[in-house]
């Protein structure tokens, strides 16, 4: 086997590697998360249905709005409930790591 040869073959595993860990990482299984939770939600719950029933916002005031939703969730499937909190639970993740990301300052070390 060449050099050039074995340095392709070398570099293929190292990107493969790379790309692996990027795609197994905490971040991108939180995403992960997101999507099929949210793919079955849409997938199980009439939106549009519930759209129509809810009550007309601008005109109502806070506290029914906040008991159709409410009652709505505690008169669905278990499933769905369980894609709420999912789905719920990795925005809350991503958005408190886009807001650490925004915090973070590397700090330089004199030498």
């Amino acid at each position: 086997m060449t050099t050039n040869k074995l340095k392709i073959r070398v570099m293929r595993r190292v990107y493969v590697l790379f790309f692996a860990r990027k795609a197994v990482g905490a971040t991108a299984m939180k995403i992960y998360t997101l999507l099929l939770s949210s793919v079955g939600i849409v997938s199980l719950v009439s939106v549009g249905n519930i759209v129509s029933n809810m009550p007309n916002i601008p005109q109502s005031s806070a506290s029914e709005v906040f008991s159709f939703v409410f009652y709505a969730l505690t008169h669905t499937e278990f499933v769905v409930q369980l894609l709420i909190v999912a789905t719920l639970t990795a925005v809350l993740w991503l958005t408190r790591d886009i807001i650490r990301g925004f915090h973070y300052v590397p700090q330089l070390k004199r030498v």
